[in-house]
């Protein structure tokens, strides 16, 4: 009696074994056409970084001393940089202690950072050179209450100021470069 019926019940669960193989081939082929495209994609994107790259070479090589001051004349002229980039620290309690801070540091590297971008230093150069200060700047903020945030704060808006500093100065300068050319 039991046995009649468990036999009909696994003769009726056997899933046909040529769906499984229809899976099986569309997934392969699904990952094949994710991997082409991946493919695709980063090489034409590696292509696109070279030519920049040999773009930014040819425009390197033709940087005049002019150039150069003339970036750095107009970066030295910026100041809403830093504080459009403090403008959250504004709200941040204690109130004035933490925008001053802010501005503090970020001031302090803005200017630097950007007159190495501006004589096409790498960030790596400018954050060596700017960032070494930080202690030293900020160390007017050192017994400022509350002791830990005023002081960070002050450092890692310095290390913003850096960063932003630096894009600013190679931007401008590439700026002047591609009116010139065009």
């Amino acid at each position: 009696m039991y046995s009649n019926t468990s036999e009909q019940y696994w003769r009726h669960r056997k899933k046909p074994d040529g769906k499984k193989k229809t899976l099986i081939a569309l997934g392969v082929l699904s990952l094949a056409l994710v991997g082409s495209t991946y493919i695709i994609r980063g090489t034409s994107r590696a292509r696109a970084q070279r030519h920049e790259l040999e773009m930014q070479r040819r425009r390197a090589a033709e940087v005049t001393e002019g150039h150069r001051s003339q970036c750095e004349d107009h970066v030295k002229a910026m100041h809403n940089e830093c504080s459009s980039l403090c403008n959250g620290e504004r709200k941040s309690i204690p109130r004035p202690t933490m925008y001053q801070s802010c501005l503090h540091g970020c001031l302090g590297a803005f200017h630097d950072a950007a007159v190495i971008g501006c004589r096409q230093g790498s960030e790596e150069d400018a954050f060596h050179k700017v960032s070494s200060d930080s202690f030293e700047h900020c160390s007017n903020y050192k017994n400022t209450l509350p002791k830990p945030e005023v002081l960070s704060t002050c450092r890692k808006y310095h290390r913003e100021g850096t960063k932003v500093g630096h894009r600013l100065g190679l931007r401008y300068l590439q700026h002047l470069l591609d009116s010139e050319y065009s």
